[in-house]
C-alpha cells in the first residue's frame, strides 16, 4: 500500500513516470492521477527523503522541466504548487550535511528551474564555505559559479574562497602559466560568471593576468593569434575590475594584440564577442587616465579596429534594449 512506500520510493515512482512519458503526452504527464497521487502523498513526508535521492530528483525535474505546470496558474495549496517549497526547505536543513559536489548540483538544478529561496540558498553557500574544496574538480566549481550568476548570487565569502581555490589549483596542477588551451577555455568559463556578479579582487586579476599573458605569447601553428574569442573575455573580465587594470602592461598588451589579430581570424565571433570588444574599449575611454587614453583609445589602430568590428554590434544591442524597455 501507499502507506508502505519510503520516500525514496515514490520519488523513484514520479521520477519513472518523468522518463517514460512519449513526447506525445509529455505536456500532460503532470495530469496523471497517478503521478498527482504520488506527489500530494510525497509532499508531507518528503522531509524523510534520502539527500542524495532528493538532489538527484530536483536534477530530474530540471531536465523535464517542459513538463512541469505553470505554479501560477495552481492553486497554491496544491500538492504540486508545494513540491519546489518542499524540495527546497528540505535542503535548507540537510545543506550542512551534503558534499560540495552534491550542493552544486542541488544550486544547477535550481537555476535550471529558476526555483529560488533564500533560506535554502544561505544555507547551501554557508555550507560550501565551512566545506574543504581540496578534492573538488574545476569542472563543479565552474558550474557552481554559472548556477550562483544564473541566480543572481553575490556571496562575497564564497566568491573569494572559491577564486582563491581556483588559484591554488591552477598553480598545484598546471604550475606557472603558460597554460595548456582548455585550461584556459576553463578558466574563462569559471570566470565570466564571477566578473558578471560584479567580484573584484587581486587574486582574481592574478589568475585573469596569468590567462592573458599566455594569450599573448601562445602562437598557433600559422604564426598568428591564439583564440582571439578567448582574449576578448579575458580582457573584458579584467575591464571590470576597476581603473588601475588599464594601465597594466598585460592589459594594454592585450589590447593591442586584439587589435592586430588578422581579419580572418575575427570570422568566428558572435555579436556578444563583439559587444564584450566594444566595452574593453569603452573602459579606459570612461575612466582611464589620459596617458591611458593615448595608447587604448585615441590610437588610430584601436580607433579602426573598434568602428569596423564592434561598434554596431554594441549600439544595435543597446537599442534593442531600448526597445524591449520601452514596450514591456
Amino acid at each position: 500500500t501507499r502507506n508502505d512506500l519510503r520516500p525514496d520510493d515514490i520519488i523513484t515512482i514520479i521520477e519513472a513516470s518523468l522518463q517514460n512519458s512519449n513526447e506525445v503526452s509529455r505536456k500532460w504527464t503532470f495530469q496523471d492521477p497517478i503521478l498527482a497521487e504520488a506527489i500530494r502523498v510525497l509532499v508531507p513526508v518528503i522531509h524523510d527523503a534520502d539527500s542524495k535521492v532528493l538532489i538527484q530528483f530536483i536534477t530530474t525535474l530540471s531536465h523535464n522541466k517542459d513538463v512541469l505546470p505553470n505554479l501560477s496558474q495552481l492553486n497554491r495549496y496544491s500538492p504540486i504548487a508545494q513540491l519546489s517549497s518542499s524540495i527546497l526547505s528540505t535542503l535548507s536543513t540537510t545543506s550542512p550535511t551534503l558534499s560540495v559536489r552534491d550542493m552544486t548540483q542541488a544550486l544547477k538544478a535550481m537555476a535550471r528551474l529558476d526555483w529560488y529561496s533564500t533560506r535554502c540558498i544561505t544555507a547551501i553557500t554557508d555550507a560550501i564555505i565551512n566545506a574543504r574544496l581540496t578534492s573538488t574538480s574545476m569542472d563543479h566549481i565552474g558550474d557552481l559559479a554559472q548556477s550562483l550568476r544564473v541566480m543572481r548570487v553575490h556571496d562575497s565569502p564564497l566568491l573569494r574562497k572559491l577564486v582563491t581555490w581556483y588559484k591554488w589549483m591552477l598553480k598545484a596542477s598546471y604550475g606557472p602559466p603558460p597554460y595548456p588551451p582548455e585550461v584556459r577555455a576553463h578558466l574563462a568559463s569559471f570566470a565570466m560568471p564571477i566578473a558578471d556578479l560584479g567580484y573584484t579582487s587581486t587574486h582574481f586579476i592574478d589568475i585573469i593576468e596569468a590567462a592573458l599573458i599566455e594569450q599573448q605569447h601562445d602562437d598557433d601553428d600559422d604564426g598568428h593569434t591564439a583564440n582571439p574569442k578567448l582574449l576578448i573575455s579575458f580582457l573584458y573580465i579584467l575591464s571590470r575590475q576597476g581603473q588601475e587594470v588599464f594601465s597594466r602592461p598585460s592589459y594594454i598588451a592585450g589590447v593591442r594584440r586584439l587589435v592586430s589579430t588578422p581579419e580572418e581570424e575575427l570570422q568566428g565571433l558572435s555579436a556578444a564577442d563583439w559587444i564584450k570588444a566594444f566595452q574593453v574599449h569603452l573602459g579606459p575611454a570612461i575612466e582611464g587616465l589620459p596617458y591611458i587614453k593615448k595608447e587604448l583609445v585615441y590610437d588610430a589602430g584601436v580607433k579602426k579596429f573598434i568602428e569596423d568590428n564592434a561598434s554596431f554590434s554594441w549600439y544595435s544591442a543597446q537599442e534593442r534594449s531600448r526597445t524591449q524597455f520601452l514596450h514591456s
